[in-house]
């Protein structure tokens, strides 16, 4: 708590002791370290940089681009729709930047109900990245291509198998982050393929990557995985161990959405191994008014559960 405070403290002091006209110097490693260990941090921190930057510069973009990833992290569904709304104008800003920005748009139009625009987005993006991934080394992109298809109604097989190639290519690679998305992802086309035990393979590698990279929120979103898939296989016990942990990593990392997520779905496992007591007591504890749209399927059921 202290590191990442000091970090803070050390960015924001640069920030706004100089003149605006000076311009100083982003320590743009220093405001990424921010960004491993907190996203709330994440996101003032890269505000407070942005003041000081260019506007439309190289290192702006790259600083946007951490606010963004950070607040779709953190399912700021709101203010993230409106910055996506104004950056869709834009016509000449980088392939990467503009790439992220029509999947983020076209994620939030999605969860919004309006799929016909969804899908225009996710089609640029698709166009975008097929041409920017032929000159590209990063494999970042590749993983960010298929993700997209998540979204778009896409041949889920072909993702999956296009993502094992991608993890055999770079089965050496100790980017911890890199091989938390890549394990993470396949876990998701698994799940969408109904191979849940493949998907449990995939989650359990991907927590492995995600301790590696010391950023609690991405543990902690592989804990919430992990459990999640535990608990479609009937591993009750496993599933309730990794929400308990979720919890307490998105509580280090300020998450209250996905704190209320963690909580919502323990309740649920806590009934199936018949601690029903238990499971009514932290389903009243669970702040139902943060749970995104999608969950509130799973809120009327568990509900209907714990009622039994």
């Amino acid at each position: 708590m202290k590191r990442y405070w000091h970090l803070v403290s050390l960015l924001m002091l640069a920030c706004s002791t100089q003149p605006a006209q000076a311009r100083p110097a982003i320590d743009l490693a220093q405001l990424q370290q921010i960004c491993l260990q907190s996203y709330t941090h994440c996101v003032e921190a890269s505000d407070a940089a942005l003041t000081q930057i260019q506007p439309r510069s190289r290192l702006w973009y790259e600083v946007q681009l951490l606010k963004l990833d950070t607040m779709f992290s953190q399912q700021s569904a709101e203010p993230l729709f409106a910055l996506t709304s104004a950056f869709v104008k834009e016509e000449h800003a980088p392939t990467a930047f503009l790439a992220r920005i029509y999947i983020y748009h076209a994620k939030l139009l999605y969860v919004r109900g309006d799929k016909p625009q969804s899908r225009q987005y996710l089609d640029k993006a698709v166009a975008l990245m097929s041409d920017w991934q032929q000159s590209t080394a990063d494999p970042m992109s590749f993983i960010r291509l298929y993700n997209v298809q998540l979204y778009a109604d896409g041949n889920y097989q072909h993702c999956y198998d296009q993502l094992a190639q991608l993890e055999k290519r770079y089965q050496t690679s100790q980017d911890a982050k890199f091989q938390y998305e890549l394990q993470n992802n396949l876990g998701h086309f698994a799940n969408y393929l109904q191979q849940t035990d493949k998907a449990l393979q995939h989650r359990q590698l991907a927590l492995g990557w995600a301790e590696k990279t010391g950023h609690p929120a991405l543990r902690a979103e592989a804990h919430f995985n992990l459990a999640r898939v535990s608990a479609l296989k009937g591993l009750w016990q496993d599933a309730e161990r990794h929400f308990v942990t979720a919890f307490d990593d998105y509580r280090q990392a300020g998450e209250p959405i996905a704190q209320a997520e963690s909580q919502l779905y323990r309740a649920e496992t806590l009934w199936q191994l018949q601690r029903q007591a238990e499971a009514q007591q932290l389903f009243d504890q669970v702040n139902q008014n943060l749970l995104p749209p999608h969950r509130k399927p799973d809120l009327a059921h568990i509900r209907l559960l714990l009622q039994r």
